[in-house]
Parts: C-alpha cells; structure tokens; sequence
C-alpha cells in the first residue's frame, strides 16, 4: 500500500510539474498587461517580437491586430496596430511594419534601434540590400527617403518612383518628365545617400545599380543599346549591346 501510494505521489508530482511547464510557456505567448491571450508570429528580434491576436484575413498576409513585446514582454508600442513581420524577406528580419488600416497609413519599427515611427506615410519599402538604413517613403504620390533610426527625411520626396533601392551606396529612381502635352515619359536617376544626382552624357540613361567595383549598366535613349558606365558619370564601354552586359559582383 505505501509502495502505490509512493508512486501515485511522484505521478501526482511529474503532472504537477508538467503543468507549471505549459503555463510558463503559455505566458510568453500573451500580451503583458493584456487580458486577452495571443499569439507570437516573429521569433525574438534583438529582444522584440511580435505578438496579437487571431484574425483569419490579416494572418494569411503574415500580419497581425497586436504589440511589439520587449524581452520583459512588455508592450513596446502605446496601442496595439496592425504589425507586419518582414522576416520572409531576406535582409529585412529586423523591420517591423506598422500600419494604420482605417487612415491607411504605414510606418515602421526597427528592432536594431528601437524606434518607432508612427504610421505617416503612404507606403513604405525596405529593401533586401540597403546597407544605408535608408527606408524609402512615399507623401503625396511622391517618393523618397527617410532614416531608419530617426525617421527624418533625408532625401525628399519628389520622384515618381524607387526602380532599384539603395545598393553598394546608390538608388535608382524614376521621374516622369513631360515629353507631349498628353503624356509623361519615364526616366531613371541614380542617386546617392545625400539625394545627390550622377549625371551621365546626354542622351545616355543609367539601367541598374552599380556592382561593387561602381560600373553601373546603361542605356542610349535614341537606340536602345546598353553600355556600361561608373558612379562618376563617365561611360566605360559605349552603348553597343542589344542585350544588358553582365557585371560581375553585381551586388
């Protein structure tokens, strides 16, 4: 009798513990300070991940109604938002979209520096090989970029579009110029990290971002032929290929 009644004490014991076990893990998948279970869907993130609530139709776009939790599982955020998790983008594990559904609005918080920048903007684009901490923005149909330690704009917001984000210290973007009375033409720049414009020969456009050497893939407008260029403007090797010449150590 007192041998079963031993091994019913070490059963009762191995359940007890294995409950206390499932409630420690169950307490790091709520909200501190929340009434409400949820669910994480980031792993930890230089100490933050995400966490919120089941919805069937934000969830499927890996987005989730909820908070950014410290290491504490703290709230980072002062309300709960619309969180998007970027880790299934290559080079974007450490963003965290924020987004304002009802005004339709984005912003961003970067777990590198924990700052928050509060949805503003129309929309916002992280690249997969911007090494600048540069996030391009959109205001006003127009684009440009803003730090992302800061969120101040460092290079306004007046091209029509980002055609290749910042890679080896250059973007290139587009801006429409008027060419007839009825319609635009498309043109791309390229950039530096201040905004500052490489300015190739008249006629000659830049077609991609520079390789790591700085030779850069362009194009004569009237042709159509592509050539290379450099980062300086100066042309390396004239327009003379139907086909875009491969650069070695693209990026």
């Amino acid at each position: 009798m007192i041998q079963n009644s031993m091994k019913g004490c070490v059963k009762l014991k191995k359940l007890w513990l294995l409950l206390v076990l499932i409630l420690i893990l169950l307490k790091n998948v709520v909200f501190a300070e929340s009434d409400h279970m949820g669910f994480v869907i980031s792993p930890s993130i230089h100490g933050y991940k995400v966490a919120g609530t089941p919805d069937q139709y934000y969830t499927r776009n890996n987005r989730v109604w909820g908070n950014i939790l410290d290491a504490e599982n703290k709230p980072a955020l002062e309300q709960e938002w619309l969180l998007e998790y970027l880790g299934n983008i290559e080079g974007c594990e450490d963003i965290i979209l924020v987004i304002d559904p009802e005004d339709e609005l984005y912003g961003f918080f970067d777990t590198q520096s924990s700052f928050f920048c509060k949805p503003r903007f129309e929309d916002v684009s992280f690249s997969t090989r911007n090494e600048e901490r540069l996030v391009a923005v959109s205001l006003d149909d127009y684009w440009g970029f803003c730090d992302r330690s800061t969120g101040e704009i460092v290079i306004p917001c007046q091209y029509d579009g980002v055609f290749d984000d910042f890679t080896n210290g250059y973007a290139l973007v587009i801006m429409e110029t008027d060419w007839e009375e009825d319609a635009n033409e498309e043109t791309l720049l390229l950039i530096d990290a201040s905004g500052c414009e490489v300015r190739f020969p008249k006629g000659v456009t830049p077609f991609s971002v520079p390789n790591q050497a700085g030779y850069c893939i362009v194009m004569d407008d009237s042709s159509g032929l592509y050539g290379i260029g450099d980062v300086n403007g100066t042309i390396i090797m004239q327009p003379c290929e139907k086909r875009m010449p491969e650069l070695k150590n693209m990026y």
